[in-house]
């Protein structure tokens, strides 16, 4: 009878159907995700050639480092006999899966009804519930991230030794998942050392021992196996993304001043003159953007509000998660101005470690709710269900890449006539990687997809030498599109095609751009 009382009173928690719910929620987008991200194929490749142990391939295909998302890959592949099913499930359990260490974390500073909403809100926020259904790095970099905080502060509050290196391995691994995990290693250990804990040395080290094991771990291997230590663990890449920041920022202001000189007496003179002086602020302006996508606007203004209410509220580690999202907005500020280029999903670290002002704000809110009369608190719970979860889910539900199923299709027609042997296709046109992986998904080679992606426009503009790489290259497919070439006609393209190769068959990608498969 106590058993089934205990299980009862599980199933009244509301904290059961906000996982339940986060589980279809992802589900539902990974089922709609028509087309994966293009980069995710080389997770694919990498994965199928560490399965038959060739780490050099692996290394070499399209990234130049091989991360923990393939081998998470190739380990459930052993269950799911299905490369495509098997990425997508890993996304799809680490994504659903960093709801736990969130409520956990939640729970160390909040109420059960204040941790509930939180942990609702990281359910339905659409940037990340759409990554579930992707092939991507970012769920496994979440799910390990939030554990290593979550061992990080029940570490600082209680005499367990074990929980401190628990959180400094969960940070190892989140880094090798996605390399800006690395900050929080340095960053922690100096949060633990400018504590009043009388604890800190003992918790320092303990911390530590993990680092010292994969030191010694790298050097041996290093040694043994020729690689280069720098290399082993990324250090080198580390210093050269904050080296390239500085000297990609002065390479642009260098590059204004020639257009400012080049406008001298124009009308964007001037327009290059502040462009040159206000860089800096447009970077900013990326990441503000950015930021307020990733946690969706109604979620970023609860965001905020905790972040006031911060300043007023005597939190446990305060200081702690303050530093956190301080250094981890430098950090993202820093890869814009190297970069340009700024994903929503990058701000994962950002939006995962403000769990607490996100909660501050819950509880604001909530807090000024339960103020109001009971026609006003009735007509503000409709309003704030509306805004903050019908809104997310909506765009949740909503069929991703549907538009390009038209690349699969081509792949799929390709691997029906050649019986699922391995098949080199390409195009000018979008990613050609969704085609060659639907073209070779039942093939056991894992030769690289990184080849078939060319810039093939600009540097084949016309049909002569376009023929010439295609031969030389080894392809037995490609796509020709109505909207790449500008020196040729496309009629007078897929004429000489017809005339030099087989014409298979033909699709419509949209209103304007046809695409022609031919076997070359």
């Amino acid at each position: 009878m106590d058993k089934q009382n205990k299980i009862q009173s599980y199933l009244i928690q509301p904290i059961l159907y906000v996982f339940l719910f986060g589980l279809f929620i992802r589900v539902w987008s990974s089922i709609n995700t028509f087309v994966i991200n293009p980069d995710g194929i080389f997770y694919i490749y990498q994965a199928k050639a560490l399965f038959a142990g060739e780490f050099e391939t692996a290394k070499n295909c399209g990234i130049g480092y091989v991360s923990l998302y393939p081998v998470l890959i190739g380990l459930f592949h052993l269950v799911i006999d299905n490369w495509l099913v098997a990425a997508k499930g890993v996304s799809l359990v680490f994504g659903f899966g960093v709801l736990i260490p969130i409520y956990l974390c939640a729970k160390k500073f909040f109420d059960e009804r204040v941790s509930t909403f939180l942990v609702l809100i990281y359910a339905v926020i659409p940037v990340f519930t759409g990554r579930c259904g992707d092939v991507l790095k970012g769920p496994v970099f979440w799910f390990f991230l939030m554990w290593g905080i979550y061992f990080f502060i029940a570490g600082m509050e209680s005499r367990k030794k074990y929980l401190m290196p628990l959180s400094c391995l969960a940070i190892i691994v989140a880094t090798f998942s996605r390399i800006e995990g690395v900050i929080l290693i340095p960053l922690t250990l100096f949060y633990i050392a400018v504590s009043k804990d009388e604890r800190k040395i003992s918790r320092i080290f303990m911390f530590s021992l993990p680092i010292i094991l994969f030191v010694l771990v790298g050097i041996v291997v290093a040694g043994a196996r020729g690689f280069d230590f720098h290399s082993l663990y990324r250090v080198d890449y580390i210093i050269a993304k904050i080296d390239e920041s500085f000297s990609t920022y002065s390479f642009f202001v260098s590059r204004f001043s020639d257009f400012q000189e080049a406008e001298r007496g124009g009308q964007l003179q001037f327009f290059f003159q502040e462009a040159k002086e206000q860089l800096w602020f447009i970077a900013f302006g990326v990441l503000l953007n950015r930021t307020i996508e990733a946690f969706f606007i109604p979620f970023f203004i609860i965001y905020v509000i905790g972040c006031f209410q911060a300043k007023k509220t005597n939190l446990k580690h305060k200081g702690y998660f303050v530093l956190l999202q301080l250094v981890a907005y430098i950090m993202i500020y820093l890869h814009i101005i190297q970069t340009w280029q700024m994903e929503y999903r990058f701000m994962g670290i950002n939006v995962f470690s403000a769990f607490v002002f996100l909660g501050l704000g819950v509880e604001k809110v909530l807090g000024f709710i339960d103020a109001l009369s009971l026609n006003k608190k009735r007509f503000a719970i409709v309003l704030s269900i509306i805004m903050l979860f019908v809104a997310p889910v909506v765009k949740d539900l909503k069929p991703r890449r549907e538009s390009r199923l038209v690349f699969k299709e081509i792949g799929e027609y390709v691997r029906t006539i050649e019986n699922n042997d391995f098949v080199k296709i390409t195009m000018a046109v979008e990613f050609p990687m969704w085609t060659y992986l639907a073209a070779n998904k039942k093939s056991s080679n894992f030769d690289c997809p990184g080849d078939s992606y060319k810039d093939w426009g600009n540097e084949f503009p016309d049909y002569s030498s376009l023929k010439a790489e295609l031969i030389n290259g080894g392809y037995d497919y490609f796509v020709l599109d109505s909207s790449t070439w500008k020196n040729e006609s496309f009629d007078s393209m897929k004429k000489a095609f017809e005339n030099d190769f087989t014409f298979l068959k033909q699709w419509k990608y949209s209103k304007s751009v046809t695409l022609c498969l031919f076997r070359l």
